[in-house]
């Protein structure tokens, strides 16, 4: 089962420690007005930074290939373009990829 992460989408500028695979992750959300979309900013638990201000493509993965990054898969949700408060963040552990047979 996918873990479904928090928008915030009432705080344009939100960050929050959120544990992915056992691992904790810091995730900044950056809404952008002139460009209608949600950036993404991660950190991994020792504060490097893995992920940055990358634009959120729904079903797009937001890592590709990170080193360091979680194991699983995060990818946003929705349709493109989207508004504001219509994007999804999920996150499909390795554990549930590999019984599916994708990892």
């Amino acid at each position: 089962m996918a873990q479904e992460l928090p928008i915030f989408y009432d705080v344009p500028d939100h960050e929050y420690v959120v544990p992915l695979d056992g691992v904790q992750y810091q995730l900044r959300l950056t809404w952008r007005e002139r460009v209608a979309s949600w950036r993404i900013t991660v950190h991994d638990a020792d504060g490097v930074e893995l992920v940055s201000n990358r634009r959120l493509s729904p079903q797009s993965p937001v890592f590709d290939s990170v080193l360091g990054g979680p194991p699983g898969v995060l990818v946003a949700v929705g349709s493109d373009p989207y508004e504001r408060d219509e994007l999804r963040l999920a996150y499909f552990p390795v554990a549930e990829l590999t019984a599916l047979g994708v990892r």
